[in-house]
């Protein structure tokens, strides 16, 4: 449970320093980011940002939906979905009667659609960007800003059955470009920076290897959206990994990068 102990102390956290008073500056930038790859656990954050973001009167906290792919050369693979350890075409396709050594056996629907907190809670990210906004009357406009994040995976090795837990620290930082006035309704966002990756925890199911397990280095953060003044801003997001996240080859071979994106939504009503 400390992985969740991390990630709701963090979250109140950054609730804390975001509504501070210093925040009502009129060119501070601020933006809490909460982000997960389930689909479930993406909409509950989701109702959260948007119930916080009413009672601030202000877009301050974005929702992310994100999808990855592990690029390994072994089979190395996302914990992810709310289908118990294979995928949902998987899952079809052996539809019916289960065999095994000493006994046949009628799967139930239950086994198909378990959940538990290894799906829910597979990848988990929560994090602040703080730094200034211009706010010119011409059509261009920019922010810069700096940022940290802690990030949380869960991954499967299928040869040996082994799940990988890895957290992260993300510290970095980034600019935008804002495109309209602040007269417009509606301006154009696209966003580019850079986060240095700290290993922060590891550990896997078979309680072995803990120590020099995970490297550190660079990764890149892309953006676009559409903001709206009502405060609604919806967009795409690409976050590429630079380096190869696990000493060890046996895990996960020489490459073993992580590319995600997904969907970014802040909503204000």
């Amino acid at each position: 449970m400390n992985t969740y102990y991390r990630f709701f102390s963090i979250t109140f956290a950054l609730l804390i320093l975001a509504n501070c008073p210093m925040m009502a500056q009129r060119h501070f930038f601020k933006r809490i980011e909460l982000g997960a790859s389930n689909a479930s656990t993406d909409v509950a954050l989701l109702a959260v940002a948007t119930l916080v973001n009413s009672l601030a009167k202000q877009p301050l906290i974005e929702t992310q939906f994100r999808a990855s792919k592990v690029s390994s050369d072994e089979d190395l693979n996302n914990y992810e979905g709310v289908f118990n350890d294979n995928t949902i075409l998987e899952r079809i396709g052996t539809w019916g009667n289960y065999y095994t050594e000493s006994d046949e056996y009628k799967a139930t629907s239950s086994e198909y659609f378990k959940t538990d907190n290894v799906h829910l809670f597979n990848h988990i990210t929560a994090g602040v960007k703080l730094g200034y906004l211009s706010d010119y009357q011409g059509s261009v406009n920019y922010c810069i800003y700096g940022s940290a994040h802690y990030n949380t995976r869960q991954l499967k090795q299928q040869s040996l059955a082994l799940r990988h837990n890895v957290q992260r620290l993300q510290i970095g930082g980034g600019a935008m470009l804002v495109l309209g006035s602040i007269e417009q309704s509606t301006r154009y966002i696209i966003e580019g920076g850079l986060r240095y990756n700290i290993p922060a925890y590891y550990s896997n199911t078979q309680n072995i290897g803990r120590s020099d397990m995970v490297n550190a280095g660079l990764s890149s953060h892309y953006g676009f959206r559409l903001s709206f003044s009502s405060g609604i801003a919806v967009g795409l997001q690409f976050d590429c990994m630079h380096y190869n996240l696990f000493k060890d080859e046996s895990i996960a071979g020489k490459k073993n990068k992580i590319y995600e994106g997904g969907l970014i939504a802040i909503f204000l009503f």
